[in-house]
């Protein structure tokens, strides 16, 4: 009886150390895993973040040619605008000799 009880305690006590030592190796493997999860969240972060980068100078370059057609458009417009002011003044300088010849004669 005694020996069955000795053989119980040592049981007891073999049970409670491999229950120790379960416990400390899932202690173990959840810290590996929570770096794990931490590396893997900072390595996207930094990633998303590379990618926002380059997504923002993908967009300045857009917005500097677009900056730059509409200032060729510009130039181009008021060329345009000047031409034509340039051609009108000629003929309404044309048209008002031409009123005052009718009107007055020619001499």
């Amino acid at each position: 009886m005694k020996e069955a009880l000795k053989r119980l305690q040592e049981a007891e006590k073999d049970n409670l150390y491999k229950k120790e030592q379960l416990i400390e190796s899932l202690n173990h493997y959840e810290e590996e895993k929570k770096q794990l999860l931490a590396d893997e969240r900072q390595l996207v972060k930094k990633e998303l973040t590379q990618l926002v980068k380059e997504k923002e100078q993908l967009e300045q370059r857009r917005m500097e040619k677009e900056e730059l057609r509409l200032k060729e458009k510009n130039m181009q417009l008021k060329e345009q605008l000047i031409a034509r002011y340039a051609q009108n003044n000629q003929e309404a300088v044309q048209a008002i000799i031409e009123r005052v010849k009718q009107t007055y004669g020619r001499h």
